[in-house]
């Protein structure tokens, strides 16, 4: 079955331009762009105003073989804040290349960013935890003890892994990468 819709990325504007070595082709000196992507549903029209609600996806672009490369989005983060110059971009995102996964370049963080969804998780992670312990404080029939501990066990571990893979093993592993650059600049 097909999926209903793709999502495809759509270039928004060129942010920055710079002089720097190019690691790909011999660490010549090559002129590079910063580019600001937005991922949306393909066939989209992007406005000229467009402001995506959390930040651009970014890469950069080499004028000597004009391949663009997403760059990951604690490599992003670091430029935009200044606290990376745009020079050691391309020797960062080369040094990086071995070790990203195929989400690193798309801003998902949004744990970070949203308060809001951190609350919701935590509240639905404590209610099915204390659902079967209600369980058997509360019916009358006597819901047995025996059922209700390995059940909420086992609901609050299976709450702490969703949470884990759906937001904090991100935000972790952006703090890792963010530390490496940070290293080596």
């Amino acid at each position: 079955m097909a999926p209903l819709f793709y999502l495809q990325r759509y270039h928004v504007k060129t942010e920055a331009a710079f002089t720097a070595p190019d690691p790909w082709n011999q660490n010549r000196s090559a002129p590079f762009t910063v580019e600001d992507y937005t991922i949306a549903i393909s066939g989209s029209t992007i406005r000229a105003d467009f402001k995506p609600r959390v930040d651009y996806v970014r890469g950069i672009r080499s004028n000597l073989d004009g391949v663009e490369r997403l760059l990951p989005e604690s490599l992003s983060a670091l430029w935009r804040d200044k606290r990376v110059p745009a020079e050691a971009l391309p020797r960062l995102l080369r040094e990086m290349e071995p070790t990203l996964e195929n989400g690193d370049h798309l801003v998902l963080n949004e744990i970070k960013e949203d308060a809001v969804m951190r609350v919701v998780a935590w509240v639905g992670f404590g209610f099915v935890s204390v659902v079967p312990v209600l369980a058997y404080l509360y019916t009358p029939d006597g819901f047995p003890l025996s059922l209700a501990a390995p059940v909420a066990i086992g609901l609050a571990g299976f709450g702490w892994m969703t949470l884990y893979f759906k937001f904090y093993r991100k935000k972790w592993r952006r703090a890792r990468q963010t530390k490496w650059i940070l290293a080596r600049i």
